[in-house]
Parts: structure tokens; sequence; C-alpha cells
């Protein structure tokens, strides 16, 4: 499936459109995507996790890359879909941000190839 690189901002990202799931899936949160190969983990909209009525499941201890700090989170159980054609069960933290942040926890499970000088990506399921 391929996508456009965000050229919101300089340098381009590369953004995908999700959908955020309890683990019950009786409602949807839709949202943008960044791929973030920097992150450990997904990060979600806090205020998805208020519409959902997630509650956490566990806490984790974060560092802060840029001063060294390391702070308490709390972990929530979902699924996301991106692009509407793959589906994810991860856990995820939650922020301040109107859009998610997919890390690695969900790039390790998927095959990306991004073309820069085209501003392409393409994503898929390994075969």
């Amino acid at each position: 499936m391929k996508f456009d690189y965000s050229r919101t901002r300089i340098p381009p990202e590369l953004f995908v459109p999700v959908r955020i799931y309890s683990f019950a899936q009786t409602s949807f949160f839709p949202a943008r995507g960044k791929l973030d190969t920097g992150a450990d983990i997904t990060v979600i909209p806090e205020n998805a996790r208020m519409e959902l009525k997630l509650f956490p499941r566990s806490l984790a201890r974060i560092k802060n890359p840029w001063d060294g700090s390391v702070s308490e989170k709390s972990i929530y159980y979902i699924t996301i879909t991106v692009a509407d054609a793959f589906e994810f069960d991860l856990k995820a933290l939650a922020w301040q941000k109107d859009y998610c942040l997919i890390g690695r926890d969900l790039l390790n499970q998927i095959v990306l190839q991004a073309d820069g000088p085209a501003g392409v990506f393409e994503i898929n399921l390994p075969e």
C-alpha cells in the first residue's frame, strides 16, 4: 500500500491513517499515525484514550531521550488498524498530541520501503 510523504513540515514525514480500538472493539478513534523508528512503543492521543475509555493495564518506566529523566507512564492495550488494511494488538502510551507515534513495536511487524527522492513510501506485511 503506497502513501505520499506529508509535506507539512521540513523534512517531510511519513504519516498513515489509523484507527485505534479498545480490545473490546466496540468503537474506534480515527487519527494520523507518524512512523517513528526512534520510538520503542506506539503512542496514542490522550483524546483517543479518554473517548475509548481505556484504563491502564500496567506501568512502564520511560526515559526521556532529551534530558535523561525517567518517569512512570500508564500502559494501555489497544488494537490499531493502519490504512484499514493491517491490524495489530499493541501496548501503547498516551500523550497530549493529536496524532499517534507508530513505534518499532508495530514497525518491526511490517515491511516499510521509503523512497525519499520520490516522496512516497510503501507498507506491506511480510510474505
